[in-house]
């Protein structure tokens, strides 16, 4: 278990990348449309990369798969309870209950979990993250959609799923972690630099993911209310969610090592996924405000909650 001082030091580079990006964007010294072209370079080679190297070193066992279904059955119940104090507080903004059901793991959580944890345990919080990624691809997509379009079709989801940089990179990292138990890849020529490649290009996701989520933030204060009002029940009920899964679950039934629960509780303590501000029309300005209102605040909040929660957690 880590200290106050042990979590804050560890975690002063991604603070560090994010003041450096939020400098950068006061100082306009990056077009928009550069930072765009970094965020695609990152979202379509870099993170698949080290999604790859996530899952190629991943142990398979069959009880990490009941991980998978339970971080999905957790996204798809937040989604529904957002659904219920929308109704019981009168939330009239048709994002709320999206927002509360997502998190944003590749984006920043992966940059928190390597810097405090390293990134020889990623494949941990990988496996919770699948959860995730499939309740984005399968569940939040097609309601996002639904959104812009009448009718989503099916085939073209699943096709946009299937295809995306990041579904290819897991599942040759899955496969290729099979295939080693059988084939001696290490002791081929091409292995070390093949590899080496690999971690290189994955190593540039932290910085570059860091720089450019500190470039994106931007808080209104003047439309702060809702924003600050889901962040308050996101973390109320992640909190609990997060210690009904790691005592129960991954202690009592599954006898994982610690360090998924502290996987999982920085998981918990990130912010919405970036996914829904990518299908708001430009002309919906309200929702577009309120989404990256709240992912920005999220993003600064979740830092002192993961370095709380991480140090108070026994």
């Amino acid at each position: 278990m880590l200290g106050y001082a042990d979590v804050f030091i560890n975690i002063i580079p991604v603070i560090g990348l994010l003041l450096i990006g939020y400098l950068l964007k006061r100082l306009n010294f990056f077009k928009r449309d550069t930072m765009e072209e970094i965020k695609k370079l990152v979202l379509n080679v870099s993170l698949p990369c080290l999604m790859f190297l996530a899952f190629y070193t991943l142990k398979l066992q069959v009880k990490l798969i009941s991980i998978v279904v339970v971080i999905f059955s957790l996204c798809v119940v937040m989604f529904l309870l957002g659904k219920v104090i929308a109704k019981v507080l009168s939330i009239q903004n048709p994002y709320f209950p999206l927002i509360m059901g997502s998190v944003e793991t590749g984006m920043l959580g992966y940059a928190i979990f390597i810097s405090v944890y390293g990134i020889e345990n990623i494949d941990k919080i990988a496996i919770c993250d699948l959860g995730i990624a499939f309740y984005l691809w399968f569940f939040l997509v097609p309601i996002l959609l639904n959104t812009r379009e009448s009718a989503p079709k099916p085939l073209v989801i699943i096709k946009m799923s299937i295809t995306s940089p990041t579904f290819i990179a897991i599942f040759f990292g899955i496969i290729m972690s099979v295939v080693r138990n059988f084939v001696p890849l290490t002791d081929h020529r091409l292995y070390p630099s093949l590899y080496e490649l690999v971690s290189m290009v994955g190593n540039m996701t932290v910085p570059l993911i860091c720089i450019t989520i500190g470039y994106g933030i931007r808080i209104n204060l003047k439309s702060i209310g809702l924003p600050l009002k889901t962040i308050i029940f996101r973390l109320i009920l992640h909190t609990g969610f997060m210690l009904l899964i790691n005592k129960l679950f991954f202690v009592r039934i599954l006898g994982l090592d610690r360090i998924y629960e502290y996987a999982l509780i920085t998981m918990l303590s990130l912010p919405p996924s970036f996914v829904p501000s990518l299908y708001i029309r430009e002309s919906d300005t309200e929702n577009r405000e309120y989404v990256l209102n709240t992912i920005s605040l999220h993003t600064v909040v979740s830092i002192a909650v993961f370095i709380l929660i991480t140090v108070l957690y026994r």
